[in-house]
């Protein structure tokens, strides 16, 4: 266990936190590709042929989005 932590550059009193947080990060990333997964299969179930214009239509807005926000960050400090 020392091992890892000497290699990823975790300080011996750092291992159990970084461990916890690993895990939680984990089960949080786990949690929303299951929920993806899930979504996916119930709009599926609804609309079955629309899959894809919502997937291209959430990444115009998400881009869009994305595109503002590098635009106001230049302009404002942090």
């Amino acid at each position: 266990m020392i091992e890892i932590g000497r290699t990823l550059g975790i300080r011996r009193n750092e291992v159990g936190p970084a461990s916890v947080l690993f895990f939680y990060l984990f089960l949080i990333i786990g949690a929303y590709v299951m929920g993806q997964a899930v979504g996916n299969a119930l709009f599926l179930e609804v609309f079955p042929k629309h899959l894809p214009y919502a997937m291209i239509g959430s990444a115009l807005v998400i881009g869009a989005f994305v595109s503002a926000y590098i635009r106001l960050s230049h302009r404002l400090r942090l």
